[in-house]
């Protein structure tokens, strides 16, 4: 049976990530939307593939105030406790068009 998620196992994965350097020491920061997963899932909290991105392991989402978020990850995780996946807001594709 699976645990409900909390809302510290979100943490942040984006498809473009920057460089930054803070006081001498480099590190990545993403760049455009970050999105919420979890660890070990294929998709973000919006329902998007996400095994190709770059994962911000050290940085939970709901703390990652400063950069720009997915809306529809926000949405999700607003919503309350996942069991799984099947709740994640559903994606427009090229058929719903």
């Amino acid at each position: 049976m699976a645990t409900p998620m909390t809302t510290h196992q979100w943490y942040v994965t984006a498809q473009w990530y920057t460089w930054q350097n803070e006081r001498g020491h480099l590190h990545r920061t993403p760049t455009g939307p970050a999105h919420a997963k979890t660890f070990g899932a294929a998709t973000t909290a919006c329902g998007l593939t996400c095994d190709s991105w770059t994962k911000f392991w050290h940085l939970p989402y709901l703390g990652a105030k400063s950069i720009e978020r997915c809306r529809e990850c926000d949405l999700v995780i607003s919503r309350g406790p996942m069991t799984n996946s099947s709740s994640a807001v559903p994606r427009r594709g090229p058929a719903s068009r």
